[in-house]
């Protein structure tokens, strides 16, 4: 399928800075960002103001996306396009395509994110 085509082509990568720095470059050659942790937390029922944003927002803030992660993706895959129009892929391992990560290429934990609230990101306040 075309997201196969995709991330075999892609530079892959396990850091979001890394995947921001590289989404701004001219170029057609794709990137790929693999994080592993739960990225669709939803709020516990009663949390309601004192609901953390999910851990999604640690890939997803930066390059726009919705902090819902499920909403939007192709198996375990979301497509977005960079600054310059570099094809970037956000990767939830483990996902169908995982046979195309490379060797040695550890996903981002959810422990490598910041923490951060709806007010740091601009959402309430």
């Amino acid at each position: 399928d075309r997201v196969r085509g995709l991330l075999a082509a892609a530079e892959h990568v396990s850091d979001v800075n890394a995947a921001v720095v590289g989404s701004a470059l001219a170029t057609t050659t794709p990137l790929a960002l693999w994080f592993d942790f739960e990225e669709n937390d939803d709020a516990p029922p009663g949390a309601a103001d004192a609901w953390a944003p999910p851990p999604f927002v640690c890939v997803s803030e930066p390059f726009d996306l919705w902090h819902e992660s499920r909403r939007g993706d192709h198996r375990g895959v979301h497509e977005v396009v960079g600054v310059a129009g570099r094809p970037v892929l956000l990767v939830k391992a483990p996902v169908a395509y995982d046979s195309l990560r490379p060797d040695g290429l550890t996903p981002l934990a959810r422990a490598e994110c910041p923490s951060v609230t709806w007010e740091d990101l601009g959402k309430e306040g």
